[in-house]
């Protein structure tokens, strides 16, 4: 990349930069292209692929409407409930509230 190259790619980016980081961010860019270089140079066609992610059909399922209410389920092991709720203490301290035992909430 040219440094010509650079200030039209800033330009396009809407950036303003001191001369400072201009020059660092330059560089970085510069070093990063030359990586790609040598990793572009490796010479793959030897290698076979072996693994192709889109081929092959995947099984479809037919749909079928299901419920949507998993609050029975969810709460079936649960050790303490209220109504549709786990029950459990509260986690922050109340300033002097009591724990309602009926529905686990806290009175202040």
């Amino acid at each position: 990349m040219t440094e010509e190259e650079f200030e039209t790619l800033l330009w396009l980016s809407r950036l303003d930069l001191p001369q400072e980081e201009k020059e660092k961010f330059f560089s970085q860019i510069r070093e990063v292209l030359e990586h790609i270089k040598r990793i572009e140079s490796v010479p793959v066609e030897e290698f076979v692929e072996y693994f192709f992610p889109n081929q092959g059909q995947r099984p479809l399922r037919e749909d079928e409407a299901q419920s949507a209410n998993f609050t029975e389920q969810a709460l079936k092991n649960a050790p303490e409930k209220v109504g549709n709720f786990f029950a459990c203490p509260p986690v922050l301290p109340t300033p002097g509230g009591e724990r309602d035992e009926s529905t686990g909430a806290t009175e202040e």
